[in-house]
């Protein structure tokens, strides 16, 4: 009888340390933090950190994409930093997400852990990363310089040339890429302004009329190109040379 409890304590202790082993595996994150988001520029250089997270019991760390047409996880790698803390890296440049037709402004994927042994069980952390444009390109003047003839006798409120575009390779749709034109020198008697078309580019209007004797037969206007959201740092230059005939 006493070998019969002596095996069954044996067995039971086996079950119960067997269930411990299975229950009690990594976990990433916290209970308070299941999930994670963080914002990141676009122009971070591979290798550098983008996000911390706790990886208690974690022997290895894994990234998998939320679904298979959304798959990221070749832009990252995770990286066991302590015993207890993982992190994420970037693997390679962001600047092709933002950059794409449609651009990508925000990457989802999981990252899942192995539990060091004795135990089995896994966890896994949903990551989400909001890839921030940066404004790294100027505006760029398609066709300039322009030159314009205009008829002395053309009555103010017309438009005289509407041509003026310029693009800017930052993300479309964003702050980043709304061009903003104005007359910057050259227009010192207030002659002309300039007015936005539709399509993103500038029209230059007649405000005042134009006189031949009184010197009115050639006007440089200098018009420059700016990001709104940077007013001072990224601008462009380009003359409109007006002929009065």
């Amino acid at each position: 009888m006493a070998a019969q409890r002596a095996a069954l304590a044996a067995a039971l202790a086996t079950l119960f340390s067997a269930a411990a082993v299975s229950g009690e595996g990594c976990r990433l994150g916290s209970p308070a933090e299941p999930s994670r988001f963080e914002r990141v520029p676009e122009n971070l250089q591979p290798g550098t950190h983008v996000l911390v997270f706790e990886a208690e019991g974690a022997a290895e760390l894994e990234l998998r994409p939320v679904n298979k047409e959304e798959d990221y996880t070749d832009y990252f790698w995770p990286v066991l930093l302590t015993n207890d803390t993982g992190g994420l890296v970037v693997s390679q440049p962001l600047t092709s997400l933002v950059r794409r037709q449609q651009p990508v402004s925000v990457v989802k994927f999981r990252v899942f852990c192995a539990s060091r042994p004795p135990f089995t069980g896994s966890d896994s952390l949903l990551v989400s990363l909001y890839i921030e444009d940066v404004n790294d390109h100027p505006p760029v003047f398609v066709g300039a310089p322009y030159q314009v003839t205009v008829d002395e006798l053309t009555p103010p409120g017309i438009v005289v040339f509407d041509g003026i575009i310029a693009e800017d390779n930052d993300k479309p749709n964003t702050a980043n890429s709304d061009i903003y034109y104005w007359i910057s020198r050259g227009n010192e008697n207030l002659k002309f302004s300039l007015s936005p078309l539709p399509n993103g580019g500038a029209a230059v209007v007649l405000e005042k009329p134009l006189d031949f004797e009184d010197g009115d037969r050639e006007l440089n206007l200098t018009v420059t190109a700016s990001v709104r959201r940077h007013y001072k740092a990224q601008n462009t230059n380009d003359d409109v040379k007006t002929v009065i005939v």
